[in-house]
């Protein structure tokens, strides 16, 4: 479920080190909410610049969630300031 990229430059770390996280869920859009609290709950607890976490679902269609800070996060209980763009797939009746 978790991946880091090595620690050269061809590797994928360039100014920063990125760490992957990948799954498949069923259904999960029914708890996505329970997800996200367990998310920015891991994530309170690290140091990070950003995160982005992109949603497929057959119901939902695809969402992209972002956290990002300017100075770096710090491990603490402070909120955390979420955007969430949706991509809408539609096609013309002909």
């Amino acid at each position: 479920m978790f991946s880091i990229a090595g620690h050269d430059l061809f590797s994928g770390t360039f100014q920063s080190q990125r760490v992957h996280v990948a799954a498949s869920f069923k259904a999960v859009e029914y708890e996505w909410e329970h997800w996200l609290g367990q998310f920015e709950g891991l994530f309170k607890g690290m140091y990070w610049y950003s995160a982005i976490v992109h949603l497929e679902t057959e119901l939902a269609g695809k969402h992209t969630f972002s956290w990002a800070v300017d100075s770096g996060h710090e491990p603490s209980d402070a909120e955390l300031q979420m955007s969430c763009e949706w991509e809408r797939e539609a096609g013309f009746a002909v």
